[in-house]
């Protein structure tokens, strides 16, 4: 409870909730200069620094290994270590992404060690194909899983259901996304929610409920989703 993580182009690591801070790994970045210059033609420079890439900004820590995080990035890298950061593997090109599309999460399993899903938002070089990839080999390999989510919802967020491993979550561009084995097919989960960007999600751990961020509509819950969660496909075809 007491480490935290936070990007720039390296993963910083606090063990003491941010009294203290430690380089946890190098550049995940491309470090690609021409991604960062902010001259846009113009006689000044009309862009923030928000639209330029070379920067974490996903991060995920191992249910089962304090030693094994991964890292996203905007500029489509996805990096694992395995030893605390001594080392660092660039699965990027196993995964099949197109080139530099923003990662805009990555999310460990709560039930297998090797497993981790990653999402891809691909709006900002005008893709809107939704991205949502599996690996049960530390990043080895990667199945895509997005099988269901209509084409035009960039994807934001993938959760795995902490209770059901077959139960995932995912946010998009228009909404809320769910699947009861494990990805194979996505159904909406929409009921009274508008249409709106969903950036987070979250299952209450005492409450059970399914809480969702969204990019101005507030904070969604859903209450208590325990049949949600035995929603297996045996059980509906009983």
């Amino acid at each position: 409870p007491r480490t935290l993580y936070f990007g720039g182009n390296h993963v910083f690591k606090s063990v003491d909730r941010g009294d203290s801070w430690v380089i946890y790994s190098p550049d995940v970045s491309d470090n690609d200069p021409e991604k960062t210059r902010r001259v846009t033609g113009g006689l000044t420079s009309d862009t923030t620094g928000a639209e330029n890439h070379g920067t974490v900004i996903t991060i995920a820590e191992s249910a089962f290994a304090s030693d094994v995080v991964w890292a996203g990035t905007d500029d489509g890298n996805v990096q694992v270590t395995r030893d605390g950061g001594a080392s660092w593997t660039d699965v990027t090109a196993n995964i099949g992404m197109p080139q530099d599309t923003w990662i805009s999460r990555v999310e460990t399993s709560n039930f297998e060690p090797g497993t981790a899903y990653v999402s891809g938002d691909g709006h900002r070089a005008a893709d809107f194909t939704p991205y949502i990839y599996k690996t049960t080999d530390y990043g080895e390999t990667w199945t895509n899983i997005s099988a269901g989510i209509p084409d035009g919802q960039s994807v934001y967020v993938v959760k795995e259901d902490p209770k059901n491993p077959d139960l995932l979550y995912a946010g998009t561009e228009f909404g809320i996304f769910y699947t009861i084995n494990g990805g194979m097919s996505w159904n909406p989960l929409q009921r009274n929610l508008p249409v709106v960007a969903v950036h987070d999600i979250v299952v209450h751990p005492r409450e059970n409920d399914l809480v969702i961020g969204t990019h101005g509509r507030g904070i969604w819950i859903m209450d208590d989703i325990w049949a949600l969660q035995q929603a297996t496909e045996d059980v509906l075809g009983s």
